[in-house]
């Protein structure tokens, strides 16, 4: 195992994977809106650069051909605050995602931090939004 990633850390992903539900348990309010899936797989912190890079697996299904779109976004919180995100493409297939942690005005250190992953999806008559907030060590 890799020295950057601590047992502790492992559960409390696997924990907070779990805490992210699929769009779908949402859905059945609004008829078009996506079905939408992010699963957590890592939380790393880039020793040389002290960013965090963040691991997913990303789905999104149209429930409407045509209608739709979704997006997640990351933030981890230390002494200091990174935030990003991405769109993910609407068409059925998983693919492993990455958002990478930038601090912009210092790096975040070896230990415990704060991290949320939210997703959204937004259809024509609709949209959901649904999030997670845990605390891991990197």
């Amino acid at each position: 195992m890799n020295r950057r990633f601590t047992v502790a850390a492992l559960t409390t992903l696997v924990m907070a994977a779990a805490l992210v539900p699929s769009g779908s348990a949402l859905a059945g309010t609004t008829s078009d809106v996506p079905d939408v899936s992010v699963k957590l797989r890592s939380v790393t912190l880039d020793g040389y650069s002290g960013n965090i890079e963040v691991r997913t697996r990303v789905r999104c299904t149209q429930v409407e051909p045509g209608v739709g779109t979704a997006s997640w976004r990351t933030s981890a919180t230390q002494d200091l605050k990174a935030s990003g995100s991405a769109e993910i493409a609407c068409d059925g297939v998983g693919r492993r995602a990455k958002i990478v942690l930038d601090p912009r005005n210092g790096r975040f250190y070896p230990g415990e931090v704060g991290m949320t992953i939210d997703f959204f999806a937004v259809g024509s008559t609709g949209a959901i939004g649904t999030g997670s907030s845990f605390t891991t060590v990197v």
